[in-house]
Protein backbone atom coordinates (compact mmCIF):
# COMPACT_ATOMS: atom_id res chain seq x y z
CA UNK A 1 0.00 0.00 0.00
CA UNK A 2 2.93 2.59 0.66
CA UNK A 3 4.11 1.67 -2.69
CA UNK A 4 1.23 2.42 -4.55
CA UNK A 5 0.72 5.80 -2.76
CA UNK A 6 4.41 6.64 -3.27
CA UNK A 7 4.18 5.85 -7.00
CA UNK A 8 1.30 8.17 -6.78
CA UNK A 9 2.44 11.30 -4.94
CA UNK A 10 5.35 10.92 -7.18
CA UNK A 11 3.58 11.12 -10.15
CA UNK A 12 1.65 13.83 -9.04
CA UNK A 13 4.71 15.97 -8.31
CA UNK A 14 6.37 14.38 -11.93
CA UNK A 15 3.30 15.77 -13.93
CA UNK A 16 2.80 19.23 -11.56
CA UNK A 17 6.62 19.77 -12.62
CA UNK A 18 5.81 19.42 -16.08
CA UNK A 19 3.04 21.67 -16.06
CA UNK A 20 4.99 24.41 -14.05
CA UNK A 21 8.40 24.05 -17.04
CA UNK A 22 5.14 24.56 -19.56
CA UNK A 23 4.08 27.71 -18.15
CA UNK A 24 8.01 28.63 -17.86
CA UNK A 25 8.46 28.74 -21.35
CA UNK A 26 6.07 31.17 -21.54
CA UNK A 27 8.07 33.46 -18.93
CA UNK A 28 9.74 35.44 -20.83
CA UNK A 29 7.10 37.00 -23.08
CA UNK A 30 7.77 40.85 -23.06
CA UNK A 31 12.07 40.05 -22.61
CA UNK A 32 14.75 38.59 -24.71
CA UNK A 33 15.81 35.41 -23.62
CA UNK A 34 17.79 34.58 -27.31
CA UNK A 35 19.89 38.13 -27.08
CA UNK A 36 23.21 38.21 -25.16
CA UNK A 37 22.86 41.02 -22.53
CA UNK A 38 24.09 44.60 -24.35
CA UNK A 39 22.87 43.25 -28.15
CA UNK A 40 21.16 46.11 -29.53
CA UNK A 41 17.74 45.69 -31.44
CA UNK A 42 16.19 48.07 -33.59
CA UNK A 43 12.80 48.40 -34.78
CA UNK A 44 10.58 50.18 -36.88
CA UNK A 45 7.35 51.43 -35.32
CA UNK A 46 4.61 54.06 -36.01
CA UNK A 47 3.49 56.36 -33.28
CA UNK A 48 0.59 59.16 -33.77
CA UNK A 49 0.53 58.36 -37.68
CA UNK A 50 4.85 59.16 -37.25
CA UNK A 51 7.61 56.23 -38.04
CA UNK A 52 10.24 56.03 -35.87
CA UNK A 53 13.29 53.89 -36.14
CA UNK A 54 13.92 52.88 -32.15
CA UNK A 55 17.19 51.12 -30.64
CA UNK A 56 17.23 48.69 -27.34
CA UNK A 57 19.90 47.29 -25.89
CA UNK A 58 19.51 44.03 -23.78
CA UNK A 59 19.84 44.53 -19.66
CA UNK A 60 21.11 41.75 -17.59
CA UNK A 61 17.28 40.93 -16.62
CA UNK A 62 16.51 40.54 -20.58
CA UNK A 63 14.42 43.35 -20.71
CA UNK A 64 14.95 46.14 -23.45
CA UNK A 65 16.29 49.59 -22.80
CA UNK A 66 15.63 52.67 -25.00
CA UNK A 67 18.31 54.23 -26.25
CA UNK A 68 17.34 56.17 -29.02
CA UNK A 69 14.20 57.04 -31.28
CA UNK A 70 14.53 58.47 -34.46
CA UNK A 71 11.65 60.40 -36.46
CA UNK A 72 11.62 58.54 -40.19
CA UNK A 73 11.38 61.41 -42.37
CA UNK A 74 8.54 61.43 -45.23
CA UNK A 75 6.07 59.29 -43.57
Amino acid sequence: MKKIIAAGFAFVIGVSTLAFAADLSHASEGRLSINMVGTTVAQTVRDGGEKYAETFVVQPDHTLKLVDRTEIAGH
